[in-house]
C-alpha cells in the first residue's frame, strides 16, 4: 500500500475538519465529529495525531489522553513512544495548527498531507486502518429509492424527482 496515496486521499477529509474547527480540532470529541465530512476528517486526525484534551496541546505532553476515538488506550496513537513517531506527532499537531492559521494555503495544506504521511509510513498497520476509513479508492455507494452515487465529479445535472422540469438558458 503506497501511504502517499492514503495521506492524499484524506486530505479532503482533514482539511475540511481544520477548517471546521480549527487547531482545536484533536480537542473535539467523538459526538461533536459526528458530521459526514468533517466528523471523518475529525476522526482521522485524531486516530492518527491523538487526541488532546487541550486545543494545540500536543498528545502525549500531559495534557491529552492519547486515546483514539474507541477509548483503546495507545492503540496506535503514538503509545508506542517511538521517538520519530513522537516527533511526527508532534509536527502534525504543529501542521494543524498552522493550516488553521491560514485556511486552504496550498502549502500548509501539503505540510499537513507530509505530516500524515510520516506518521503512515511509520505505522503500516494505522495507515491500513485509515485506508479502511476512507473507503477503497472509487467505491461509491447508494441506498434507498432514488438514491444516486457519484463516483468522482458530475458536471451535469441529476434530477430524482417526479414531474421536473429542466430549462436550460437560452
Amino acid at each position: 500500500m503506497d501511504v502517499a496515496v492514503v495521506a492524499g486521499e484524506v486530505m479532503p477529509y482533514v482539511s475540511a475538519a481544520v477548517g471546521a474547527y480549527g487547531a482545536a480540532v484533536l480537542a473535539k470529541t467523538q459526538e461533536a465529529a459526528a458530521q459526514s465530512t468533517v466528523g471523518l476528517g475529525t476522526r482521522i486526525l485524531q486516530r492518527v495525531f491523538g487526541r488532546s484534551e487541550t486545543p494545540g496541546a500536543a498528545p502525549g505532553d500531559g495534557t491529552g489522553d492519547g486515546t483514539p476515538d474507541d477509548g483503546t488506550p495507545g492503540a496506535g496513537t503514538g503509545a508506542g513512544s517511538d521517538a520519530g513517531t513522537d516527533a511526527g506527532r508532534r509536527a502534525g499537531v504543529a501542521a494543524i495548527e498552522e493550516l488553521a492559521a491560514h485556511p486552504g494555503d496550498a502549502d500548509y495544506v501539503a505540510a499537513l498531507r507530509l505530516a500524515i504521511r510520516r506518521v503512515l509510513e511509520a505505522e503500516p498497520e494505522l495507515a491500513r486502518e485509515i485506508r479502511a476509513m476512507v473507503g477503497a479508492p472509487g467505491s461509491v455507494t447508494a441506498s434507498g429509492e432514488r438514491s444516486v452515487a457519484i463516483g468522482g465529479s458530475n458536471a451535469g445535472l441529476v434530477v430524482t424527482g417526479d414531474d421536473v422540469k429542466v430549462e436550460y438558458p437560452r
